[in-house]
């Protein structure tokens, strides 16, 4: 029997074998709330009708569509194989993914169809999902805002719902965030204090690299940001003469002992005359519901 179990038992040259499909290793990178466009992708005899998959990972146990991405993140090659883009505007979490391959004429319609793992698409942009919080009548800054390769340049605009029109009214700077430090993950809407209402907000980012002018620059959803505070245009009755309470104060996080001020105007001039103790309220109760104004009733 010939002994066929180490390299130099095979002496015989039988010809050659190709094996077409993508270099390994590749680095590319696109950025959240733009089109995403990985071009020069590298391999050999590659066609136009490749697929690469945007995935957490190539590993048939581990991928899955990801979030963001238009098709399940399923991109078509073009240019022989060589450019890979979706035109429409990716809203993916940033991070580092796998971009795995498929052949033209292989099912490539599932995960477990994109084993061939090319190398790495880095998406700029922050992460999905975050939670934050600032306080109405105070300066909002926000700490630990998480991404892949954010920027102090880049943006973010408090709206109800990311690309839409609706902007939370009554923060400084049109809602709009003036400045981010450390790296992108402070950000801050300057010195002025917010008086928005209490409620929950969506945090909408743009890059640097985008023009950030208009509503629709921020459509990467980034969390929620909670506003503590009450709500706007309640209204209240008191009687002169009798005492000024009422227990339905209604808004969103509130807590006992905060307090209100019965003003003309809010933030100026003096406490309104009539009311016990310049006109500040004892420390709200019941979950911030309720309040009242000292032990004595309203000056007629």
């Amino acid at each position: 029997l010939v002994e066929c179990s180490e390299p130099h038992h095979f002496r015989t040259e039988v010809g050659i074998l190709r094996m077409t499909g993508p270099a390994t290793g590749q680095k590319k990178t696109c950025t959240s709330g733009q089109p995403c466009v990985i071009m020069q992708f590298g391999g050999y005899e590659l066609v136009d009708g490749d697929r690469i998959m945007i995935s957490d990972s190539c590993l048939p146990q581990l991928s899955a569509f990801l979030f963001g991405f238009l098709n399940n993140g399923i991109m078509i090659g073009s240019n022989d194989g060589t450019v890979f883009s979706h035109t429409t505007r990716i809203t993916a979490s940033g991070g580092i993914y796998s971009m795995c391959w498929c052949p033209f004429g292989a099912p490539c319609q599932s995960p477990d169809n994109f084993q061939v793992d090319s190398g790495n698409l880095t998406v700029v942009g922050p992460y999905l999902d975050q939670q934050k919080t600032c306080v109405a009548s105070q300066v909002c800054e926000i700490s630990e805002y998480k991404g892949q390769s954010l920027s102090d340049s880049d943006r973010l605009l408090i709206l109800d719902t990311c690309g839409t029109p609706f902007k939370l009214q009554r923060m400084p700077n049109d809602a709009m965030s003036t400045q981010s430090d450390s790296f992108g993950s402070v950000v801050s809407w300057g010195p002025l204090r917010s008086s928005s209402a209490g409620g929950i907000y969506r945090m909408c980012w743009c890059a640097a690299t985008y023009p950030c002018s208009t509503y629709a620059d921020f459509i990467v959803d980034s969390g929620t940001l909670h506003v503590l505070g009450p709500q706007h245009f309640q209204t209240q009755e008191c009687l002169p003469g009798l005492q000024c309470m009422f227990e339905n104060f209604r808004g969103y996080g509130l807590q006992d002992g905060q307090r209100l001020m019965a003003l003309a105007d809010c933030g100026f001039g003096q406490g309104m005359h009539g009311f016990p103790n310049s006109g500040i309220s004892n420390g709200a109760t019941k979950d911030g519901m309720r309040y009242g104004w000292g032990d004595g009733s309203l000056e007629r």
